[in-house]
């Protein structure tokens, strides 16, 4: 289910029901869509006609939205949907990426075993596409084993697997490549990585078990840190990150993962110590603000402000849904260079089992005076780890990922 509400408009109105809209946020059964009330509008997809979960919701600066599952893409223009790419059925393993801010996505074609060949594809106006390139190295070698993509696809990042064909272990061959398909360098380096693109695309972070790389757009390395690290976050150039490292001999595992570095150039670097695990992190695209979640409190650190060795953090409001339970945070992402969507989810144990039965999406300023709740969410058991957060800065709006439904807000 897709649906779409305004929050300039009245906050509170993104209501998310299955079986039909609230608050003049209307769903329809039918994936077409011809229903408009004033700068508000809903959609619906089931899972079965749009190829499953929506695996990425892309926002262009034009103020278009681009919605992307495993096998299919859809462009959602002025209240409507319009298919641009529905893979065949019989192709069970390609699958396509999109790009965050929409201006191209891959498809990817499978191939023997676990490799893919990559095309790219721009997005146009007014349903048109355009086949960019296949993406080929210097060697000729034109087999991938994933494709990631940052931005609006400035910068392009592939991995293949060179000593375990399933891609578990060993080294890995990592190429960068530019939005239009042209190779711009590669590194072997051990794998697998996690990848973290920076809000803009614009430079990537490969982290491993051994160390963090950071890379620019044009495929070279920027700086690199020793330390296995779970999660992390890139300003737009690169140079500020959050760093979230794997603490080894932790007596609990929550203490593992409670500390942020903060990375601020090549010279000032610091951690910071939180109460309990980080859930989750993100930093605005121009690095001044950074948003961190330990369970379901959130802390701000300004990492320009930061000094070696040394680095404050503010408390923020605790976002609570209400009833029984324990709050934890899902995802953060910045809707402005000032204000951050923020996903919750309720968890309740009982007699051994756990449960988790509802979430909801807030929207808060930096400066933490004014926080937006939106409804709260009943979810279908078993629940997944979810809202995810689909945002973009400069056009002021997000989507909240489920695995039953998609919410599209205009802050």
């Amino acid at each position: 289910v897709v649906m779409r509400c305004s929050g300039r408009a009245a906050a509170a109105l993104v209501a998310l029901s299955l079986a039909m809209g609230l608050a003049g946020c209307v769903s329809f059964s039918q994936p077409k869509l011809d229903v408009t009330l004033g700068a508000q509008a809903g959609f619906a997809l089931q899972p079965q006609e749009y190829g499953g979960i929506a695996q990425t919701v892309a926002f262009d600066d034009s103020g278009n939205i681009w919605l992307a599952t495993r096998n299919a893409l859809y462009e959602l223009r002025d209240g409507k949907q319009v298919d641009l790419e529905v893979l065949p059925k019989q192709l069970l393993y390609d699958r396509i990426v999109l790009a965050p801010r929409g201006r191209i996505y891959a498809v990817l074609h499978a191939v023997a075993g676990s490799s893919f060949t990559v095309e790219l594809y721009t997005l146009g106006k007014q349903r048109s596409k355009e086949r960019i390139a296949e993406l080929r190295l210097p060697d000729s070698t034109d087999r991938f084993g994933d494709v990631y993509i940052g931005g609006d696809g400035a910068l392009i990042v592939t991995a293949t697997p060179l000593d375990d064909a399933e891609g578990l272990g060993g080294r890995f061959r990592y190429a960068f490549w530019s939005g239009a398909g042209e190779y711009l360098s590669e590194e072997t380096i051990d794998g697998p990585r996690t990848v973290i693109f920076s809000a803009t695309g614009e430079a990537v972070l490969l982290l491993g078990r051994e160390n963090a790389i950071a890379y620019g757009k044009t495929g070279r390395e920027l700086w690199r840190e020793d330390g296995a690290f779970r999660n992390a976050a890139l300003s737009g150039d690169g140079e500020v990150a959050l760093l979230n490292p794997q603490a080894p001999n932790a007596p609990q595992p929550a203490d593992a993962v409670r500390d942020v570095e903060i990375r601020h150039g090549a010279n000032i670097k610091a951690t910071i110590a939180m109460n309990g695990a980080v859930y989750a992190l993100a930093l605005a695209a121009d690095g001044s603000t950074a948003v961190i979640a330990s369970r379901g409190d959130l802390y701000l650190v300004s990492p320009h402000e930061c000094r070696p060795g040394s680095c404050a953090k503010r408390v923020g409001p605790r976002l609570t849904l209400a009833g029984p339970g324990t709050d934890l945070v899902t995802a953060i992402g910045f809707v402005s260079p000032t204000a951050f969507a923020v996903g919750v989810i309720r968890r309740i144990a009982d007699h051994g089992s756990v449960v988790y039965p509802e979430a909801a999406v807030f929207v808060a300023e930096a400066s933490m005076s004014a926080v937006k709740p939106f409804k709260q969410i009943a979810l279908p058991q078993r629940a997944s780890w979810g809202p995810m957060i689909d945002a973009n800065e400069r056009t002021r709006s997000f989507a909240a990922r489920f695995v039953d439904r998609t919410v599209v807000v205009d802050y």
